[in-house]
């Protein structure tokens, strides 16, 4: 895949690794995209639609505290992607059932 061959040769791109995350996850592979996002969050840390596909992947995954952290970081920033973030903590804090 080129992305991997970007990545091999530009290993510090958050934008590589960003991209790389999003094919694992349209793919379903959430769990290789939540670690992917988890490598573009630590390149960049207020990467927040990485931070936001992160969320939506662990909530797949059935971590939904760390979804609820994820979503909670970008609401508390006010990010771009807010709705979408309030989206998916209501979610998650509605399987615990905490409405």
């Amino acid at each position: 895949m080129l992305f991997e061959e970007a990545q091999a040769r530009f290993p510090e791109s958050p934008a590589i690794t960003y991209h790389l995350a999003t094919v694992a996850q349209a793919t379903g592979d959430c769990r290789r995209a939540d670690a992917l996002y988890g490598e573009t969050l630590a390149l960049r840390e207020r990467h927040e639609d990485a931070r936001l596909g992160r969320a939506i992947c662990r909530t797949y995954l059935s971590n939904v505290e760390g979804a609820i952290a994820d979503a909670t970081v970008l609401v508390d920033a006010a990010a771009h992607n807010r709705a979408d973030a309030l989206y998916w903590r209501a979610w998650n804090r509605r399987t615990q059932k905490q409405l």
